[in-house]
């Protein structure tokens, strides 16, 4: 082994210990590997956006039933106190033929004694 040329590829140049092709090679995979992180973040972040945009539209459905049914509380209880007020109950009894009894239709039940079954 007297002075027998090295390959071209194989030529050390200063401190380097690797071929120049591989050397470009590892710079294009770690531009690559950036990327393709680059590229994850920013799906991940078009997907919260998404589901942010997703739970707001659901937010405000379910704010919008609320009041609706906040609303229809507010009407059913106006219409139990109409159904329920004394004039009305009035009315209603002499629409029907009800009136007081007479003296002889009311019976008082005897007293319950204490102790006795």
């Amino acid at each position: 082994m007297t002075g027998a040329p090295l390959p071209a590829r194989l030529i050390v140049r200063g401190d380097e210990s690797e071929p120049a092709g591989r050397r470009r090679r590892a710079g294009s995979g770690v531009a690559l590997l950036v990327l393709l992180g680059v590229t994850l973040a920013a799906l991940a972040h078009v997907g919260v956006q998404a589901r942010r945009i997703e739970i707001g539209r659901a937010l405000g459905d379910e704010s919008r039933r609320h009041a609706e049914l906040v609303e229809e509380q507010r009407r059913t209880r106006l219409e139990i106190g109409e159904l329920k007020s004394p004039a009305r109950l009035v009315e209603v009894a002499r629409r029907e033929g009800m009136g007081a009894p007479a003296p002889g239709d009311l019976r008082v039940p005897p007293p319950v004694r204490q102790g006795s079954p």
